[in-house]
């Protein structure tokens, strides 16, 4: 019971962080909503794996409020802490519920060969980018939401279309 009360209390205290964005919110914002809704009811499963890195794409930029500075932050807690990346090259979901905590796991979904998007957990993969750089060839543990073969091209193309919109694609 202590456990489910501090999960419902961490939960809320993201959702008041978040709450400065719900002012800036738009239609790129519906179109984002709409399609993690179809990746959650679409999905027959979930797979934890570890992808590059660099093979993870955005699917909005982090660029509003809290989010943004979050990112500077968890940048440095990240390269206070590289050095445990750097003998293994694996960023595990242990390392980042330590150093860049959040509610869920880094969610992704795969819309072409070695090609990922994330749809959760862009401000936590931004950080690593930042410290890791770019074409790192560290790789993440995440959560990857699988399709039948027919879903995961709409969901793809319904992911293409909002990263269009978002400006990152």
């Amino acid at each position: 019971m202590a456990r489910l009360k501090e999960d419902i209390s961490a939960f809320f205290k993201y959702l008041s962080r978040k709450k400065s964005d719900v002012s800036r919110m738009d239609e790129s914002d519906a179109l984002l909503a709409k399609v993690v809704l179809d990746i959650h009811r679409k999905r027959t499963g979930t797979d934890l794996v570890f992808v590059p890195l660099r093979t993870i794409r955005p699917i909005h930029p982090v660029d509003r409020g809290i989010a943004a500075e979050d990112v500077s932050k968890r940048a440095e807690t990240v390269a206070a802490h590289q050095s445990e990346v750097l003998e293994t090259r694996r960023i595990s979901r242990e390392y980042l519920a330590a150093y860049i905590p959040s509610v869920s796991n880094i969610k992704i979904v795969e819309i072409g060969p070695n090609d990922y998007v994330s749809f959760e957990g862009n401000g936590r993969l931004e950080a690593l980018r930042r410290v890791f750089g770019q074409e790192s060839d560290v790789t993440v543990e995440v959560e990857q939401y699988v399709f039948r073969p027919s879903d995961r091209t709409k969901i793809a193309r319904r992911v293409n279309r909002v990263r269009r919109w978002n400006g990152v694609a």
